[in-house]
């Protein structure tokens, strides 16, 4: 048997399906939420916030093709940042997606937030489990991933 151990939890909000948490993005003075999403491919950020991070040309940065739940495509741009979560600080690439309207919801995905973070969820307690490692699990991103076994 495996047993897994970690440093910290964060109880979630009873009744709750989804898991809020405050981050804060490179140096602003003020904390938005993000979701915590397994099932996003990549770390979404709400276009909102390019005037106050500097990014004065989202398409700058590298496109990669993204769907969301309701089967909406379109192209994101990814843009390194720094963001804050749980006392830490943690390098992410971050997709924004000039298509979406200002106010789409903020998503920690898989690439770039859960490579760098062991976690496990009671669901049924509402609490979550994390340690974050003081090295990077994963050293860079790839645009596309190994491939998976069918």
């Amino acid at each position: 048997m495996i047993t897994l151990s970690f440093d910290e939890e964060w109880p979630y909000a009873n009744g709750s399906h989804t898991i809020t948490v405050p981050i804060r993005v490179e140096n602003l003075p003020y904390w938005v939420p993000a979701i915590l999403d397994t099932g996003a491919s990549v770390t979404y950020l709400d276009n909102a916030l390019l005037p106050h991070l500097h990014i004065a040309d989202v398409r700058a940065g590298p496109s990669i093709p993204v769907t969301v739940a309701n089967g909406e495509q379109g192209t994101a741009f990814l843009h390194s940042l720094r963001i804050e979560v749980f006392n830490r600080q943690l390098s992410i690439q971050a997709a924004f997606c000039p298509d979406w309207p200002p106010g789409t919801k903020n998503l920690l995905g898989m690439r770039g937030f859960f490579e760098q973070i062991l976690v496990a969820f009671d669901h049924g307690i509402r609490r979550l489990y994390y340690t974050i490692p003081a090295r990077p699990l994963v050293w860079a991103s790839s645009a596309s991933g190994p491939e998976l076994p069918v």
